[in-house]
């Protein structure tokens, strides 16, 4: 009986999770606060990864909401994303547009050269 009760408690916050979803939430014009487990969905990184990227100034600083109550709001993870979707461009055209190495081409390299 308590494992037929685990089987069917829920992973994940209610209505977040499916594909739809994240789009979605990033669209929404509603500058909310988000929980953490929006934020799981919508970064991809958890909750230790987020601290860290935080303590080393790659991601939104919490906003204090109250004295013992502190959050991120859909502005600053719009932000976010923005800036890492800008960076994750120019990273992309800069290895485009380096020459090809010496020696035999990695797969990658080749793939792309065949298209």
């Amino acid at each position: 009986m308590k494992d037929h009760a685990i089987a069917n408690e829920p992973t994940q916050a209610p209505g977040v999770g499916q594909t739809g979803d994240v789009k979605s939430l990033l669209d929404d014009d509603d500058d909310r606060i988000l929980t953490d487990d929006e934020l799981d969905v919508l970064t991809g990184i958890s909750k230790t990864t987020r601290w860290r990227e935080r303590k080393a100034g790659r991601f939104p600083r919490l906003l204090e909401l109250s004295p013992g109550r502190k959050g991120n709001s859909l502005g600053q993870l719009r932000e976010w994303h923005g800036q890492r979707r800008a960076a994750a461009k120019a990273c992309a055209e800069i290895i485009d547009s380096e020459p090809p190495g010496r020696g035999r081409p990695r797969k990658k390299a080749a793939a792309r050269a065949a298209m």
